[in-house]
């Protein structure tokens, strides 16, 4: 497969200090000294028409390492996954401290969505120089590969201000200061405004007749209503340590702008016979591509497996035999989550991960009904959600359980591994039971990542004395 290497080229502001070197590969390189292989690509030559899709490949490769990573670092921190190994810095996570900018996992995950986050805006860069010069065109760069682009700088951004209380949009050669956690829902105002010009493009594909944009496309609005639901969910537990959290409407967000996304989602879904009612976006990990954390320090390493509220563990106690939630009408075992736990376990070291679905766009606008009041909208998308595995439907009339305690249920077994957890577990008011009382999670609802020592070290805007907040 094609490499491109950026070699002594000054990257564009935003990139953490420690996340970029001076060289970065499109998909996993053998070592930075590997300059001379016949498929690595000159950085002058990652303007050229001919890299385009090479580029975008890799920016795929790179987000989707990211995510796999500071994910692993947030499920550990919620009741997703519990602790079971040897190493102290887990074990800190999993009892609900999350600030240590030393954590070693932490620091490690840190610099992937750096690199990420900087390698799509590169990405975004690029593409605008093609489409300004006129090159987006069949025969020449594929015209799909510009929204693509907005949706990988997107996943970044959303990534940080779902995971991050703070972050510093360095250059290399120019450290930025830190962004304070009261201030980090700007990071979610990029994604939305990078998500905008995504979707006119491939809309205006869409409308041309384009059909290899449709999943793009969906992906797009999907990810769009996500953001903006994010956002909302910010607003009540972002601010976390500047403020304290302010939970409001019983944890419900509420956008309506999240929700016209997810019925645009939705409704794209259903139109194309490929995409179908139960379309994810899931990111593929290999030996031969690149890897993925979840995989090695669950299946592999068994430092950590599936959290108790999910799963009865094994005699060993380093994995697990069967699921233990049970859905809240039928009694029986949820086959959502029994079928995403089968599938995780069956992956070994390369799991899948999903980072969109329409089954995530349809808990979007049943939470948005159900803040409304509106119990009718919410009972059609969760039933037809449940349908998707042939559960029996909630009954509005006679309801079977609280509309917003099945809310909370279809949230936690449908987005299982998804890094919604936490910020749920915060709004909802969950408390996991490995939290010790004394800890971040328990006595300051809302904390999430820092920046790590590896970037408040080497930015003197930051430095060591201003590590911890």
């Amino acid at each position: 497969m094609m490499r491109i290497a950026i070699a002594g080229r000054r990257p564009r502001r935003g990139a953490p200090l420690t996340a970029v070197g001076l060289m970065l590969c499109v998909t996993a390189c053998s070592g930075l000294l590997d300059v001379d292989n016949p498929n690595s690509v000159p950085a002058s030559e990652i303007h050229n028409p001919r890299s385009a899709a090479a580029l975008l490949s890799g920016v795929h490769s790179s987000v989707s390492r990211a995510i796999n990573a500071v994910t692993l670092v947030e499920a550990t921190a919620s009741d997703e996954l519990d602790w079971v190994g040897s190493r102290d810095a887990w074990r800190a996570l999993d009892a609900g401290n999350l600030s240590d900018p030393f954590n070693e996992f932490t620091d490690a995950a840190f610099p992937t969505l750096g690199q990420a986050r900087w390698f799509a805006d590169e990405a975004i860069t690029v593409m605008n120089e093609h489409r300004a010069a006129g090159r987006l065109a069949p025969g020449n760069v594929d015209p799909v590969l510009y929204p693509r682009a907005y949706l990988y700088g997107a996943l970044a951004y959303v990534t940080i201000a779902d995971l991050f209380d703070r972050w510093a949009f360095s250059d290399v050669g120019a450290p930025a200061p830190a962004i304070a956690p009261a201030n980090m829902r700007q990071v979610y105002d990029t994604a939305i405004v990078y998500l905008d010009r995504g979707i006119q493009y491939a809309d205006s594909l869409n409308t041309a007749g384009s059909t290899a944009v449709r999943p793009w496309r969906l992906a797009l609005y999907a990810l769009r209503a996500r953001a903006k639901h994010a956002r909302a969910i910010w607003d009540m537990i972002g601010p976390v340590p500047d403020a304290p959290a302010n939970i409001t409407n019983g944890g419900l967000a509420s956008d309506g702008g999240a929700v016209a996304d997810a019925q645009a989602a939705i409704a794209q879904a259903l139109a194309t016979s490929s995409l179908g009612p139960d379309w994810k976006l899931t990111f593929a990990y290999s030996a031969t591509t690149i890897g993925g954390d979840f995989g090695t320090w669950v299946n592999d390493r068994t430092e950590m497996r599936l959290g108790d509220a999910y799963v009865f563990g094994s005699a060993s106690n380093k994995t697990w035999d069967s699921t233990r939630v049970l859905d809240p009408i039928t009694a029986q075992r949820d086959p959502v989550l029994n079928t995403t736990a089968t599938a995780f376990k069956a992956g070994s070291v390369y799991p899948t991960f999903t980072a969109l679905s329409v089954r995530e766009a349809r808990l979007i606008v049943a939470e948005g009904a159900l803040a409304a009041g509106d119990t009718t909208t919410f009972a059609t998308q969760i039933n037809t959600l449940r349908a998707l595995n042939t559960l029996p439907a909630w009954n509005q009339a006679t309801p079977q359980i609280r509309a917003d305690s099945l809310l909370w249920y279809e949230r936690q077994v449908n987005l299982y591994l998804q890094g919604r957890r936490l910020a749920d577990m915060y709004r909802f008011g969950i408390r996991a039971a490995k939290w010790q009382l004394s800890s971040e999670a328990v006595t300051q609802p809302g904390r999430f990542l820092p920046i790590t020592a590896r970037e408040c070290l080497s930015n003197p805007l930051i430095g060591g004395a201003a590590c911890r907040i």
